[in-house]
Parts: C-alpha cells; structure tokens; sequence
C-alpha cells in the first residue's frame, strides 16, 4: 500500500513502522489513566471504534479517483500518514487492557489454557494478512480496509457486550486487588 498507492520509497515505510510504535506505546499510557474513569470495557470500545473510523476513512480516501482511476487522495500523505499511525495507535494501545478483562473472567486454573488460545488468536493475525492479500490482489486495498473494518466493528461490538458484565469484572478484580494487598 504504502509503496504502490503512497508512493513512499522504503526508507520512508520504515520510518513509518518506527514512529507507529511510539504512538502505540504513548496512548497505552494515556488508555490506562482513561480506563480508570471510563472503565477497562469502555476505554477499548471507545479508542477501538476511533481507530475501525480510520480504517473507513481511509477506504472512502480511496474512493476518490482520477480520469485514470489513481486514487488520488492516498498519495496525500499528509492526510493517509496521520491516520495510519493513529489508527494503529487507536487499535493496540488498549491490549493491556483487554488482556486484564480476560484475565478477570477466567478461573486461575483455566488461565494458562486461555492465555495459550489468546497466543494462537494473535498467530491468526498471519492469516488474515494472507486473506488480506488475496484480497488486495484482486480487488485492490480499498476492499481489504472495508472487509477489515467490517470485521472489527462485529468484533468489537461482542467485546461491547461485556459491559453488561462490567460490575462483575470490576468486583473480581477488587477481590484480587485486596487479596494481593494491592491498590
């Protein structure tokens, strides 16, 4: 994408991919404080849904072409870069969070068999990328930013419903807190 529509040289692509991460990192120290007001079920859903916006926005960026079908708007870095590094930010900073949730609903002797299943949906991430190609190949990168948006939105509206579980999960974690004399 970068390379083809962008038109970025890879030296600029690899700057990209070490700016991103300093995002990702700074909003997960912001998410934390947030989710001490908001709760850890909302924060996600809030900073999720901003970043599955990006990911339309970009597709509808997209959409904008010229008389020889370029689209023309994804070569304005200016508009495509912002919202790619924010919308990676959007999605990653509140894992710690997520994986505290899970955590609180799993029993301590279910855990290292939930953790195991949460390492092999991390490892499906290799096969969306591969369903994310053939897309691309076939039907351009617009296609695979609309699928994936789509399928985030279904995902993170299951993940919404757990905030009519919220007063459990924030009574187990109490337990947990006070159990371990933490505050």
């Amino acid at each position: 994408f970068f390379k083809y529509k962008v038109l970025l040289s890879p030296s600029q692509v690899n700057w990209v991919y070490v700016v991103a991460p300093l995002f990702v990192i700074s909003l997960s120290l912001v998410t934390a404080r947030i989710a001490r007001y908001l709760g850890r079920i909302l924060t996600p859903v809030i900073f999720s849904s901003t970043g599955i916006c990006m990911l339309f926005t970009l597709w509808i960026l997209g959409q904008f072409k010229d008389d020889d079908g370029v689209e023309y708007l994804w070569r304005e870095t200016h508009l495509v870069l912002p919202i790619f590094v924010m919308r990676m930010a959007c999605m990653n900073c509140c894992q710690p969070i997520r994986k505290s949730v899970l955590i609180d609903f799993v029993p301590k002797k279910a855990r290292a068999r939930w953790n195991s299943l949460d390492s092999i949906t991390k490892m499906s991430w290799s096969g969306s990328a591969v369903f994310g190609g053939i897309l691309c190949d076939k039907y351009g990168y617009g296609a695979s930013f609309l699928v994936t948006a789509c399928m985030q939105t279904v995902a993170i509206s299951i993940y919404a419903c757990l905030f009519f579980f919220r007063h459990e999960i924030t009574g187990r974690a109490a337990k947990r807190e006070k159990r371990f004399g933490q505050s």
